[in-house]
C-alpha cells in the first residue's frame, strides 16, 4: 500500500540535476554579490584610514591618485570574479579576466607612476617608462588571445610570429631610444627617428605580407603603403632640417596640410579603384 492509502504524506521528490544546478548557481551569485560588497567596503575603509592618518603627508594629487589606484584594484578583483567563462571551453574565460586585469594593472601603474615617480626622470625618461609599461601591458593582454587569430584556411606561415617580434623590436627601439638618447636631440628631431623607425617597421610588415596577399588572391595594400611611406618620408624631413625653425602651431599647420595633400591623393587613388560612381549602388 502506498503512504497516501495509509494515511501518511507522502515523500517530497528529490531535485532534479536541473534544479541542483541552479539553486548552485544563485548560491554562486549571491556569494559573489556578497564579495562585490565586502570588496567596496574594504575600499572605502582603505580610503578612510589613508586619508585621515596618512594624506597630510602628500599633495591633493597625489593623494587622489593613491584613492583611485585602490578603486582600479578593486575593479581588478571584481572583473576576475564577474567575468564569466566563455560558451565552448578553449580557455577563454581565464584569458578574458587576464586581459582585464592586466589591463587595470597598467592604469593603476599610471595612476601611481605619474604623480609620484614622474618628476625624478626626463620627459623622455618618462615616455620610456611608459611605453615600455605599456608594451607589457600589450603582452600580457595579447598574447594569450593569438591562438584565437587565425586566418581560417589561409596558412600565413610565420608571418604572424615574425609580425610580433618586428612590433616588439620596434618598440624596445624607441624605448631605448627615448631613455638613452633622446636628450641629445630637439623634439622635432626625435620626432624624425621616431618617424623614420616607423618606415622601416612598414617596409619590414609590407615585405612579409604583401607577396602573401598577392599569393592568396587578396588586395595587398601595395598602393597604399607607398603612399603612407611618402608621407612619412616628407614630415622625416620636415621635423628633421625644418621644424625647429618654426613655433608648434606652425608646425602644426604643416601637419594638416601634409594630411590633406596625401589624404587627397589616397582618397583619389581609392576613387579611381572603385572605377568612379559605377562602384555604388544607389538602388
Amino acid at each position: 500500500m502506498s503512504p497516501s492509502e495509509l494515511g501518511g504524506e507522502t515523500p517530497p521528490e528529490a531535485p532534479g540535476p536541473e534544479t541542483l544546478r541552479k539553486t548552485k548557481r544563485r548560491g554562486h551569485h549571491k556569494r559573489k554579490i556578497s564579495a562585490s560588497m565586502f570588496s567596496f567596503f574594504a575600499w572605502v575603509g582603505f580610503a578612510i584610514i589613508w586619508l585621515f592618518f596618512f594624506a597630510g603627508g602628500y599633495g591633493l594629487v597625489e593623494n587622489i591618485a593613491v584613492v583611485i589606484a585602490g578603486f582600479l584594484i578593486l575593479g581588478a578583483i571584481n572583473a576576475v570574479m564577474w567575468i564569466p567563462s566563455i560558451p565552448g571551453g578553449g580557455g577563454g574565460g581565464w584569458r578574458a579576466k587576464l586581459s582585464a586585469v592586466g589591463a587595470i594593472a597598467w592604469v593603476t601603474f599610471v595612476v601611481i607612476w605619474l604623480p609620484f615617480y614622474m618628476e625624478s626622470y626626463t620627459v623622455y625618461q618618462n615616455i620610456s617608462i611608459l611605453m615600455l609599461s605599456f608594451i607589457i601591458m600589450i603582452g600580457v593582454v595579447a598574447v594569450p588571445w593569438t591562438k584565437f587569430a587565425a586566418l581560417g584556411d589561409l596558412d600565413a606561415g610565420r608571418r604572424p610570429s615574425a609580425s610580433l617580434l618586428a612590433a616588439l623590436s620596434w618598440s624596445l627601439f624607441v624605448v631605448t631610444w627615448m631613455w638613452f638618447y633622446a636628450e641629445l636631440y630637439t623634439g622635432y628631431q626625435n620626432v624624425t627617428i621616431v618617424l623614420t623607425s616607423v618606415i622601416f617597421m612598414v617596409l619590414l610588415l609590407g615585405g612579409l605580407w604583401i607577396p602573401w596577399a598577392r599569393r592568396v588572391g587578396r588586395h595587398n595594400g601595395g598602393t597604399e603603403i607607398g603612399m603612407l611611406l611618402l608621407w612619412l618620408a616628407v614630415l622625416s624631413i620636415w621635423f628633421w632640417f625644418f621644424a625647429d625653425g618654426f613655433d608648434l602651431y606652425q608646425n602644426l599647420a604643416v601637419f594638416l596640410v601634409s594630411v590633406l595633400i596625401f589624404g587627397g591623393l589616397g582618397g583619389g587613388i581609392a576613387w579611381k579603384r572603385m572605377d568612379g560612381l559605377g562602384s555604388f549602388d544607389f538602388d
